[in-house]
């Protein structure tokens, strides 16, 4: 016999009431994890949102083009050849750092810069679980050929669940 069942079969008004009550808990507890996730996502794309917001802001008031262009001015030798480096660069690391929104649910990003041994390394970052989507492809390949143009290296390293990083790597002196 079923617990909710009185003596002929049927559900007495006590037993139908502590049904729908345990029924009512159960929901109310789905509705709370509900919640709680739901302003857990709001947080994340808050947290993208200004990160957005940042980058854009920096890319269009030239704070990283001044960074990479004044990086790539020390010690120059070649100085056209230097500035199409930079421009190179900045194009770059602009473009990794506008696709982090699209790599989904990223909540850090980075950006590395280093002039060591004639070379311009940046490195650009985000922890976005989903990884690349693949309308980046185009905007990579035309971005490896103006590295390699160059006589540089461009390295795409995208693994889902784990984030996304781009390196270039250029050459910011003419070398015999």
């Amino acid at each position: 016999m079923n617990d909710d069942q009185g003596q002929n079969g049927e559900m007495t008004q006590a037993e139908a009431a502590e049904m729908i009550a345990r029924r009512l808990d159960e929901h109310d507890r789905h509705l709370s994890r509900l919640a709680a996730q739901f302003a857990g996502l709001q947080r994340v794309r808050n947290e993208l949102q200004d990160l957005r917001d940042e980058v854009r802001n920096a890319t269009s008031h030239g704070a990283l083009a001044a960074a990479i262009g004044a990086i790539t001015a020390q010690g120059s030798t070649a100085p056209a050849h230097d500035e199409a480096i930079a421009r190179t660069a900045h194009e770059v690391a602009t473009a990794a750092l506008a696709s982090v929104p699209r790599h989904g649910d990223a909540t850090v990003a980075g950006i590395g810069i280093r002039h060591e041994d004639g070379w311009l390394t940046v490195a650009v970052g985000d922890n976005g679980p989903r990884g690349e989507p693949a309308e980046e492809t185009e905007t990579f390949a035309r971005l490896e050929a103006r590295v390699t143009a160059l006589n540089g290296h461009l390295i795409r390293a995208s693994t889902p669940g784990e984030g996304t990083t781009l390196v270039v790597g250029l050459p910011s002196r003419l070398t015999g």
